[in-house]
C-alpha cells in the first residue's frame, strides 16, 4: 500500500475535522465541550454505573437509549446515534488514546434494548477490551464496601498535559481543572481500580453475564406459554362465573 501524499493527508485530516464539527450540533449543549475533549485527549480514565459508557456502546444499544426519550423522532434518533458512535473512531485506530473504563457490574447486568442487542453489546465490550489501548475492568457487586465516586466520573488528560475531571447528572455536566479536586478524584479512582477485577477476570464476568441474558431469555420463552395458559384458564373461569346461573327446581323438603 502506497503512502498517502502529504497534501492528500492534510485534506483527509481537514475533512475529518469538518465532519466532526458538523456532528457537534447533534450533542446537547452541555455535552459539546466534553465531545471536543474526546477528539483531543491522550488519556481517559472513566467510572460508570448502570449504563455502558458512550465510547463503548454499539449502535443498537445507543439507539435503545435514545428511543427512551419521549417525543424524539426517528431522524433525531439516527443523528444522535451516529454522533455518539463517531466519538469512538479515534480510540479504535492503532496508537489511539489510552482508555481505562471501570464499570460497575450493573452495567453488564442491566438490560438495555432487546436480549439480542444486549448480547451484542457484551460481545462488543469483549472485543474492545482486546485492543492494546483500552482496558475494561468490572467492579463486582460482591465488593460493596469499596469507596466510589458520588457520580459517574471521567479523568481527562489533554496533549498539553492539563488535566480535567468531568461528571454529569441527567441534564447537566461539571468540569474542573482544580488540582485539589482532581487529586481527590484520582485517589478514589486508583483505590477503586485496585479493588476491581483484572481485565482478564472482567472478561470472564462479561461472558458469564452474556450467558445470563441468554438463560433469562430462554426462561422467559418457557414461562410465557405457561403464563398464557394460566391466563386463558382464568378467563374461562371468569366467563363461567359471570354467565347465567340455572337453578333446578326441587320440591321443598326433598
Amino acid at each position: 500500500m502506497r503512502p498517502v501524499p502529504q497534501r492528500a493527508g492534510e485534506l483527509i485530516k481537514l475533512h475529518r475535522r469538518i465532519n466532526w464539527q458538523a456532528r457537534l450540533q447533534f450533542f446537547p449543549d452541555w455535552f459539546k465541550r466534553r465531545a471536543v475533549m474526546d477528539e483531543q485527549l491522550i488519556e481517559l480514565y472513566e467510572y460508570q454505573t448502570l449504563l455502558v459508557p458512550g465510547l463503548l456502546q454499539t449502535q443498537a444499544y445507543a439507539r435503545a437509549l435514545f428511543e427512551r426519550v419521549v417525543g424524539t423522532d426517528a431522524d433525531s434518533i439516527n443523528e444522535s446515534v451516529d454522533a455518539r458512535i463517531s466519538r469512538q473512531t479515534r480510540f479504535l485506530v492503532p496508537g489511539g488514546p489510552l482508555y481505562v473504563a471501570l464499570l460497575d457490574e450493573s452495567c453488564i447486568r442491566h438490560q438495555v434494548g432487546s436480549v439480542e442487542a444486549m448480547k451484542q453489546q457484551l460481545d462488543h465490550l469483549l472485543r474492545m477490551g482486546e485492543l492494546s489501548n483500552i482496558c475494561i475492568q468490572i467492579i463486582p457487586f460482591s465488593r460493596a464496601n469499596v469507596e466510589t465516586p458520588n457520580a459517574d466520573l471521567s479523568l481527562i488528560t489533554l496533549p498539553s498535559g492539563r488535566q480535567w475531571s468531568y461528571s454529569e447528572t441527567l441534564s447537566n455536566a461539571e468540569f474542573s481543572s482544580n488540582v485539589r479536586v482532581i487529586t481527590g478524584h484520582r485517589r478514589i479512582y486508583d483505590l477503586l481500580r485496585a479493588d476491581a477485577l483484572s481485565a482478564s477476570e472482567s472478561a470472564v464476568m462479561i461472558r458469564e453475564a452474556r450467558e445470563g441474558h441468554t438463560t433469562h431469555e430462554q426462561q422467559r420463552s418457557l414461562v410465557c406459554p405457561l403464563a398464557q395458559e394460566q391466563l386463558q384458564r382464568q378467563q374461562r373461569r371468569k366467563l363461567y362465573r359471570s354467565g347465567p346461573r340455572i337453578h333446578h327446581w326441587r320440591r321443598p323438603g326433598a
